[in-house]
C-alpha cells in the first residue's frame, strides 16, 4: 500500500482543527443535528418558514417551474406540492390562518395570473415580479404579476393580520406602477419597490419605489422595516440616519473602471406608504451580501448578513470586533490578472440598530478565519437571536469541540447559531449543505434545509440527546456523508467506540469486526480498515439496488449502539486530499482568487511522486487522482476544461476506490516564475465530484 492510500484509508483525511470551545450555555448541547430527509421533495428550496401549526412551508424551484410545498411537522408527509407558473419563487410567508404568500419573478409569457388580479398581462420586455396566495390546502386564492416594461424581481416577502402582503424587490425601467406618494425614488430607472397588496390581491394599497430590497419585517401597526444593498445614489438617506453616506471603496472593476460597492441600508416606512421614518446605510469600507432583518417588542432592529468590510460598524466591547477571515498568500489575485480588484473575503456580522435608526445598541463580526455567510435570523420572546449559516470556518465562534465534524473552506456546514447575553452557542445541521435556509419557531424548534431535498429538525434545546456516534463523513475530503454509494470509503466520528487504542487491518482482506466495534450499512456488514476510540473508517457494502436510504448502525464491545440514517446515491464521488492547504499555492502565491481555483485534492505524477509546485508533472503527461464514492463499476468520467482523461482503474482490494488516469493538456497562462497549471473539473457518470478546480503543476 502507498503511502498516500495508507494516510487515506487510516488516517482522517485531513487535519483535525478543534473549533471555538462552547460558551457555557445549556441552550445548545454540543454535537451535530442528524438529518431527516424527506425522499418526496424534488425541488431546490430557496425559502422556507413555519406556520402555527408547526407545517413547513417552502417555496422553490423544479425544473424551471416556480413551486411551493407544505411539509407536515413530521418533517415527512407533503400536504401539497404545486407548481405556480414557469420562473423562481423566492420568498414565502404565511397568514395566521395556514393561507401560503410566495413571491418571485417570471420570464413567462403565460405565468397564470387570476380574474381580477392586479395585473394579469404579460410584459413582453423583461421579467415580471408575481406574488400567489395559497390556502392551506394548497388551492391558488389569487395570482398576480406586476412591475415596469423592462425588469422586476421581487425579493421578499411579509404579511400582516389582515392578509396583506408587503413585497419588496427591485426594478429597471422607471414606469413602474406607482401609486400617489411623497415619497420619490432618488433614481427610478433603476431603484427598489415596496407593494402593500390588497387581500384580494386586485390592488395595491400603495406602491413606491425608493425603500425596498432584500428582506422585510413588519411590526403591529403595518410599518415596514426593509433591509437591502444598494449604492450611495440609490438609496433616500434620512437627514435623521446612524449613517449618512456609504463609505466603500470599490468592490469590482479594473485599473481603469472601479465598480462602486452594494453596501446594506435600512429603511423604516409608514403603513401608508407616505412617510419615511429613516433610510440609513449600516454598512462599513466595503459591501454587504445576502442581509436579513428582524424586530423585537419594542421595535429594535435586528440584522445579521455578510460583510466583505474590514470596518464595519462595531460597538464598543462588543464579542468580536475584527473580520477574522484569513487571506491565502498574497497576493490576494494571481499575476494573471494583476489589475482586477478584489473584495476583501466574506464574513458575518449581527447588528442591533435603535428603533429610530438613529443609532447601533449592539454590533459585531461574527465568523471565523474561513469565508462564512449568514442566512436567516429569528428572535425570541428574551431578544435572544436564532441565525442560519452556511460557514467554511472550523473555528466559526460558538461551535463544540467536535474533530474531524467541523466544516472547512472545501466542506462547508449548514449551522445554527443562538446569540444571547453569554455569547454564541452553535450547532452543526448535517446535509449537504448548498444552503442554510430556515423555518424556526424558538417555543418549538423547527427545520432547515440543508441541500438538496435534506430538511433537519432542531429542536429548541438544540441538538438532540447524543449517541456515541458525532458525525459520518467521506473518508477522502471529510464532507459530511448524507449520501453513499456502493463501495464508499466513510469516516465515523464520535466518542468511546469501544477499543482502548487504535487498530488497524493487518493488509489482507479487511474484517467486518475490529477491535471489537462491527456496523452494519443496510443491515449488511461492513469491512473496516481503522478504528479508534473516537473514529472508525470503513466500506460501504454493496447496496441492494431500490433503497432511497439506509441506517448505519454500530455495535461497540461494551453492547452500546449507535444509528444514523444516510440516503444512498449512485454515487458521491470526492477525491483523496492532502489536508495541508485549503489552497493551492506556489512561490507564496495563492490561485484562490479571481479564477476559482484551487482546493487540495492530491494529484500523483507518473513515477507516483506527489504532484506540486516543486514537483511539477511534464505537460501533456499521464498523471492520477485517487476517486471515491464512484460505484462499483466502472464509471463515466469526463473533465469540463478538455483534459484528456483515460479511465478509471479499480485499488486492488477496494472495489469503491479508483485511480483515474489523464492527462493535463489545458492550461492557463504562467501563474508566477513561469510555472505552467492546468487544473481538473471531473464528472463523474454525470455528478461532478466535489473538487473542482483541482491544481495540476506543470512543466514543458
Amino acid at each position: 500500500m502507498n503511502a498516500a492510500l495508507t494516510f487515506v484509508l487510516f488516517a482522517a483525511a485531513g487535519p483535525l482543527i478543534p473549533g471555538a470551545a462552547d460558551a457555557g450555555s445549556t441552550a445548545f448541547a454540543p454535537g451535530t443535528v442528524p438529518a431527516n430527509f424527506s425522499q418526496g421533495l424534488p425541488f431546490t428550496p430557496s425559502a422556507m418558514t413555519l406556520d402555527t401549526g408547526g407545517n413547513i412551508v417552502m417555496a422553490g424551484i423544479m425544473a424551471e417551474q416556480a413551486v411551493a410545498a407544505k411539509i407536515a411537522p413530521d418533517g415527512q408527509t407533503i400536504v401539497y406540492l404545486k407548481a405556480i407558473g414557469a420562473g423562481s419563487a423566492e420568498a414565502v410567508a404565511v397568514d395566521g390562518t395556514g393561507n401560503a404568500y410566495i413571491a418571485g419573478t417570471t420570464l413567462s409569457a403565460d405565468f397564470p395570473s387570476t380574474k381580477g388580479a392586479w395585473g394579469t398581462v404579460y410584459n413582453p420586455g423583461g421579467a415580471r415580479a408575481f406574488v400567489v396566495k395559497l390556502d392551506a390546502a394548497g388551492n391558488t386564492v389569487y395570482s398576480t404579476v406586476f412591475g415596469s416594461t423592462q425588469s422586476t424581481d421581487a425579493r421578499a416577502i411579509a404579511v400582516n393580520a389582515a392578509g396583506e402582503a408587503f413585497v419588496t424587490g427591485q426594478t429597471v425601467g422607471g414606469d413602474f406602477p406607482l401609486t400617489d406618494s411623497p415619497i420619490q425614488s432618488p433614481f427610478p430607472e433603476n431603484d427598489y419597490f415596496l407593494v402593500r397588496l390588497s387581500a384580494a390581491g386586485d390592488k395595491p394599497i400603495y406602491s413606491i419605489t425608493g425603500p425596498g430590497g432584500l428582506a422585510i419585517t413588519l411590526d403591529g401597526q403595518d410599518n415596514a422595516y426593509i433591509a437591502g444593498l444598494g449604492v450611495s445614489y440609490q438609496v433616500p438617506v434620512t437627514a435623521n440616519a446612524f449613517q449618512q453616506r456609504a463609505n466603500g471603496v470599490g468592490c469590482g472593476g479594473d485599473f481603469q473602471i472601479e465598480a462602486p460597492c452594494e453596501q446594506q441600508y435600512v429603511c423604516k416606512v409608514d403603513a401608508t406608504g407616505s412617510k419615511l421614518y429613516f433610510c440609513t446605510f449600516v454598512s462599513g469600507d466595503s459591501g454587504e451580501a445576502g442581509t436579513s432583518i428582524a424586530i423585537d417588542s419594542s421595535n429594535t432592529i435586528y440584522l445579521a448578513g455578510t460583510t466583505f468590510s474590514t470596518a464595519y460598524p462595531i460597538t464598543a466591547a462588543p464579542y468580536q470586533s475584527q473580520n477574522l477571515v484569513a487571506l491565502p498568500p498574497s497576493p490576494l489575485n494571481p499575476p494573471i490578472y494583476p489589475e482586477e480588484f478584489q473584495a476583501f473575503q466574506p464574513t458575518g456580522f449581527f447588528t442591533e440598530l435603535s428603533a429610530d435608526g438613529t443609532h447601533l445598541l449592539y454590533s459585531i463580526y461574527l465568523g471565523g478565519s474561513q469565508p462564512d455567510y449568514l442566512r436567516g435570523i429569528v428572535l425570541d420572546a428574551d431578544g435572544d437571536a436564532y441565525i442560519s449559516a452556511l460557514v467554511q470556518s472550523p473555528d466559526f465562534p460558538g461551535l463544540p469541540h467536535l474533530p474531524g465534524c467541523l466544516p472547512a473552506l472545501t466542506h462547508p456546514a449548514a449551522v445554527l447559531t443562538r446569540l444571547d447575553g453569554t455569547g454564541a452557542h452553535a450547532v452543526i445541521v448535517e446535509g449537504p449543505a448548498t444552503a442554510a435556509i430556515m423555518g424556526f419557531d424558538p417555543r418549538n424548534g423547527g427545520w432547515m434545509a440543508s441541500g438538496g431535498n435534506g430538511l433537519t429538525h432542531i429542536a429548541i434545546g438544540g441538538a438532540p440527546a447524543q449517541d456515541t456516534i458525532a458525525c459520518v463523513v467521506d473518508a477522502m475530503d471529510l464532507t459530511q456523508a448524507s449520501s453513499v454509494a456502493s463501495g464508499q470509503l466513510l469516516t465515523v466520528f464520535g466518542t468511546n467506540f469501544g477499543p482502548a487504542r487504535a487498530v488497524a487491518f493487518d493488509g489482507n482482506a479487511p474484517p467486518t469486526s475490529l477491535g471489537g466495534v462491527s456496523v452494519a450499512i443496510g443491515g449488511i456488514p461492513a469491512r473496516l480498515l481503522y478504528v479508534a476510540p473516537n473514529q472508525i473508517n470503513l466500506e460501504v457494502p454493496a447496496i441492494p439496488a431500490g433503497q432511497s436510504s439506509v441506517t448505519l448502525g454500530l455495535a461497540s464491545p461494551d453492547g452500546t449502539t449507535a444509528q444514523r440514517t444516510l440516503r444512498v446515491a449512485a454515487v458521491s464521488p470526492s477525491l483523496a486530499t492532502n489536508g495541508i492547504s485549503n489552497y493551492a499555492t506556489c512561490d507564496g502565491l495563492s490561485l484562490l482568487a479571481g479564477i476559482g481555483l484551487s482546493v487540495y485534492a492530491m494529484v500523483f505524477n507518473d513515477d507516483g511522486s506527489l504532484n506540486s509546485c516543486g514537483n511539477p508533472a511534464r505537460v501533456g503527461s499521464h498523471v492520477s487522482v485517487l476517486l471515491n464514492g464512484a460505484g462499483l463499476q466502472a464509471p463515466t468520467l469526463t473533465d469540463q476544461v478538455l483534459n484528456t482523461v483515460f479511465g478509471a482503474k479499480q485499488v486492488p482490494d477496494f472495489p469503491g476506490m479508483w485511480r483515474v488516469e489523464f492527462a493535463a493538456t489545458t492550461f492557463s497562462q504562467p501563474f508566477a516564475g513561469g510555472q505552467l497549471f492546468a487544473y481538473l473539473d471531473l464528472v463523474v457518470s454525470g455528478t461532478p465530484v466535489r473538487e473542482q478546480g483541482v491544481a495540476v503543476w506543470l512543466t514543458e
